[in-house]
Order: C-alpha cells, then structure tokens, then sequence
C-alpha cells in the first residue's frame, strides 16, 4: 500500500498585533532592552555628571560654612583676646583685634614716625599692608567711632601718607627740611636752601641737612660745606642788577653812598642797639603773659630804660667802627665803576671782575677766607658749565643717530614698493 501523504501543518494564524499594524508586547520588552545603547550611555553620564556637581556643591558650601567659624573664634595674636571685632593681616595672616591695632598703629606713626610698619604679633618679621593700615583708619566707617574719633583716625591717616611720601622720595637726590620735613630736590649749583613753607622759612645747608642762621659764617672757617655757584649768583644779584645801569647813574649816586657809608650807617647802628634791647626785655614779658598789671608794666618799663641805656655804652664804640666799614662800601661801589669802564664784556663777566676785586681785598685785609670760597665756586660753576656742554653735545649725536636710522629706513620702504610695483606692471603685461 502507498504511504499515506502526511498531513500539512496549519498555517500560523497572524496575531493581532500583526493585523492591526502594532507590535506584540514580548517584542516590544525585547527591543526597549536592545534599543539605542549609545542613548542610555549617555543618560547614565549625565546622571553622574549631575550627582558629582551635587555632591561638589554640598562640600563646598560645607567649606564655606566651616571657614568663618574657624576665624570666628580665632583670639588676637596680640592680647589674646575673641570678643573684639579682629582684623586678619594680608601679609602674613595673623588675627589683631582693632584696639590693638589702633594701639600701636599710633606708637608706630606718631612716635617712631615709621612707614615701613612691622606685624605687631611677636616673632613676626613681616610688614602689615597699606591698605590693612587705611581699613582700619578709615574716616567714613562709622564702626570704628567706638575705637578711636574721626578726628584722630584722619590725623593718623596724614601722618602715614605723609611718611610714606617722604620714604618713597629719600634718595641722594632728595633731602628733607630739618623742622618741618619737607623735600626738596638737589639743584646743582645751590646748597644754601630756604625752606619754601611759609610757616617754617628755616635755612638749611643741602651739604650736611643741617639749621644754619647766617649762610656765611657756616661756610667758612669750622666747615667743610661751601656755597654752589647758584648761591652766590643770588647773593650778589644786586650787584648784577647795578652792573646793568649806565655809569653815569652810577656817578650821581657816588655822593649819597659816600653819606650813606660814613654818616647814616654809623647813626642806624648808635640808635638800633637800643631800640633792639628795649624790644628784647618787652618781649620776654609778654612771653610768659598776655596781660600785665600795673606793677609788672612798671618793672617793664624800668628795665627797658636801664638796659638801652647801658646799650647805648656798646653801641657808640660799634658805630665808631662802622665808619671804617665805609670804606668797604665805597671800594666796592667804585670797583663796579671801574668794572663799568673797564668793558670787559657782559654783564657776568663784570660781576666776575667784581668779586675778583673783592677776592682780593678780602686776603689782603684777612676778613676771611672769601677768596678761598670764591674760587672753588667759579671751578664749580666752570665743571658744570663744561658737563652742560657735554650733554648737549651727546643730545645732539642722539638726535642725528635717530634722524639718519629713520631717514634709512623710509629709503629702504621706497625701494621695496617700487620694486613690488614693477612685478604688479610686469605681471600685468605677461597678463
């Protein structure tokens, strides 16, 4: 018998899902776990990233609530003290409550007159900050009332500023005023300064910064200081002045400066002694009061009386004297005449034949050793005058190195464009 054909399996039925264009839920869990694994990479690093950052952000403001309670509660380096409002130096990081730095900060500028002002913590060697210094000076902060007034803080604050200038300006170069510190600049030339401030006038030597009275009796015999050149063109600026009038000016006023010499000189100085004495003991009295009762008046005025009059004993001897002074006046005066007539050139080679004259007379009368000084001024102003020459020479050279390189290169440009002219010209013909 033939083998019986073997039954045909039935035909899958298509599921629904298939029918209705949807997919089966089993394929559907299968390809959510197999779909797109370079998507959920980077899901989970941006998860990361995220928990990092958040993690970061708590240790830092952990951070930044554990570093103010640890300066908080750290005492002043100085007194020992965490109950006053406390200042943390820049410079080293020391902690140095207010009272204790407005303390010293006073010791430092009023009395050690100090710029340069060292951390007052002990064993520290280094400096506290300027700008530590004016926080704690500071006039606009109204916390600090309770520490110290405006009016203190402020005067500090000039007082620092003003040394810091001064400290900042101190080179060979720069001296101060011995009272009242003020700087001046070196001129060369000039070593008889007077200070320019109103309320001080004080005449220094710009050699040794020390008080003198009268410039020449400090630069002659005790010194080593010697007046600049500047110095004595101002001191015989006069002189000079006279030297540019005519000599016939000079020959009408010969009869009053022999009168001035010899008769109102030896009055001004029989009656001056006197009157200098008398206002002498006048203001001695008023020194130690302003207001004087009738006794002390009396007294005053006795012991004005018997002082100018035993005065007037010294004062006739010196005004005797005075009359041979005149001599010098009229030496002098004829000595700008002859130096008028002489014609030996401008007026600063007059003034130098002058003090010629006067070199001269003074070794010859031994009054001094003027012509010593004079001498090493007129060297002096002659090695300035040629250092002078020299540096303008070297200016000069500088200039004509700088014109001739600049002149050079401008050629060199020219040549370089009209050489790239000519390929433009020559490549437009090739064109």
């Amino acid at each position: 018998m033939p083998p019986k054909a073997a039954k045909k399996a039935p035909a899958p039925k298509p599921s629904k899902s298939k029918e209705t264009g949807k997919k089966p839920k089993k394929d559907v869990g299968k390809r959510k776990k197999t779909k797109n694994p370079k998507k959920e990479n980077s899901e989970s690093s941006s998860d990361e990233d995220e928990d990092e950052e958040v993690v970061e952000q708590v240790e830092n403001d952990q951070i930044d609530e554990q570093e103010p309670n640890n300066y908080e509660f750290l005492p002043c380096g100085v007194c020992s003290n965490s109950e006053e409002v406390r200042i943390i130096l820049r410079q080293c990081g020391h902690v140095v409550c207010v009272p204790c730095m407005l303390e010293n900060l006073v010791n430092s500028i009023l009395i050690d007159a100090k710029t340069r002002i060292p951390c007052f913590v002990a064993g520290c060697a280094s400096v506290i900050h300027e700008n530590d210094i004016n926080a704690v000076l500071d006039e606009k902060e109204p916390a600090l009332e309770m520490y110290m007034g405006v009016g203190q803080r402020r005067y500090l604050q000039h007082k620092y500023n003003k040394y810091s200038i001064s400290y900042a300006l101190m080179t060979d170069n720069i001296k101060q005023c011995p009272y009242c510190k003020s700087p001046y600049g070196k001129e060369d030339g000039c070593n008889f300064v007077i200070c320019a401030n109103a309320a001080c006038a004080t005449s220094f030597c710009w050699t040794c910064a020390k008080p003198i009275g009268r410039p020449i009796s400090h630069y002659t015999y005790a010194s080593t200081c010697r007046l600049g050149y500047t110095d004595y063109e101002r001191i015989f600026a006069p002189f000079q002045m006279a030297l540019d009038i005519h000599i016939s000016v000079l020959f009408i006023f010969l009869p009053f400066v022999y009168v001035a010499a010899f008769l109102y000189v030896p009055i001004i100085i029989l009656f001056l002694i006197p009157i200098s004495v008398a206002y002498g003991v006048w203001s001695k009295a008023h020194s130690t009061s302003n207001f004087l009762s009738g006794p002390e008046y009396f007294i005053t005025f006795v012991k004005m009386f018997i002082l100018s009059s035993l005065s007037i004993v010294l004062a006739v001897p010196v005004a005797i004297g005075s009359i041979l002074s005149g001599n010098i006046i009229c030496s002098i005066y004829w000595g700008m005449i002859f130096s008028k007539t002489a014609g030996c050139g401008c007026t600063s080679d007059k003034l130098n034949t002058l003090l010629c004259l006067m070199r001269w007379a003074g070794r010859l009368l031994g009054i001094g050793p003027y012509g010593q000084l004079l001498d090493s001024a007129k060297k002096e102003r002659a090695a300035a005058r040629i250092k002078k020459e020299e540096q303008q020479a070297e200016a000069e050279l500088l200039e004509y190195e700088a014109s001739s390189s600049s002149q050079f290169s401008t050629h060199k440009i020219d040549e370089n464009g009209s050489s790239s002219q000519t390929e433009v010209l020559d490549g437009g013909e090739q064109k």
